[in-house]
């Protein structure tokens, strides 16, 4: 925040005079926490009730939306911007295959091979520190190769670690797991920074706030079923009964059944980074 203030000078609100659409607002509220705890629920009753409530919700804010003369949200920008709607499907698909993975590493580390949670954490960070170095490079890339190129290869990476995480087994040897986890974060490394760059690059100054927030919903609800997804496939294995070194072959099943949706979810994300450069004209 510090750094903010002392060095941006200037603003650039372009939508002055323009009343708030809070209608449209509350509308998006209630349709995104219904579907997103909807889904957290599963498969218990209360889920589906709340996740055919988000989704009438949805169709009514999308109908409001494109009769409401000041939308919140600009529904055109998925049906009349292509570089948009891919990078946004692209972003979503994305978290939802790279959250759980984490998650679910910590737990085969501590449970399946025995290091304390501190130990686990601290091999872990091997994702991250791999994401880093490669986010802050591929963001400068993106200014002078075509950002859909790298951000396809990042998925490319994605979907590389994830077939790994499919076959993994008690016995994987720490050079294999440690080459998972690079693969994981130069994937995600070089796949957020240029996405980010195209989707911001395809809208008006005026609508950055929108395509931002738009980012940060594709996170939010991306994470949020990734975390739900690899739970469904626990609760298919073990039930109700707690993860523990008692049930390690139950656990070892749930995680690569996780890891094969993972798996294809990364292709249909391939496919949607892909689309923004193949067949466009230069």
């Amino acid at each position: 925040m510090l750094i903010t203030l002392a060095t941006v000078k200037e603003e650039w609100k372009d939508a002055f005079g323009e009343p708030f659409d809070s209608k449209g607002t509350f509308l998006y509220m209630l349709a995104v926490f219904s579907v997103i705890y909807g889904f957290s629920l599963l498969p218990n009753i209360e889920s589906w009730i709340l996740l055919f409530s988000g989704i009438a919700l949805i169709i009514a804010f999308v109908r409001y939306e494109i009769s409401c003369a000041y939308p919140v949200l600009q529904i055109s920008l998925f049906t009349g911007n292509r570089a948009f709607r891919l990078s946004t499907i692209a972003a979503m698909i994305n978290y939802l295959s790279v959250a759980a993975p984490t998650f679910l590493l910590s737990l085969y580390l501590q449970i399946v091979r025995g290091l304390d949670a501190q130990q686990a954490g601290m091999f872990l960070m091997l994702q991250p520190i791999a994401q880093t170095v490669l986010s802050v490079l591929a963001g400068r890339w993106s200014d002078r190769i075509d950002p859909a190129r790298i951000a396809t290869l990042g998925m490319v990476f994605t979907l590389l670690a994830m077939l790994g995480l499919s076959f993994l087994t008690p016995t994987t040897t720490w050079p294999q797991l440690i080459g998972i986890l690079l693969f994981f974060g130069i994937g995600f490394g070089l796949f957020s920074s240029p996405n980010v760059n195209m989707l911001m690059s395809s809208v008006d100054k005026k609508l950055y706030g929108t395509a931002s927030a738009v980012i940060g919903t594709a996170r939010l609800v991306g994470q949020s079923f990734s975390i739900a997804v690899a739970t469904l496939a626990i609760h298919l294995f073990l039930g109700n009964a707690e993860v523990s070194v008692g049930n390690q072959p139950e656990f070892m099943n749930s995680l690569r059944l996780a890891c094969v949706i993972f798996s294809v979810l990364c292709l249909f994300g391939i496919y949607a980074s892909a689309a923004r450069f193949i067949g466009r004209k230069n």
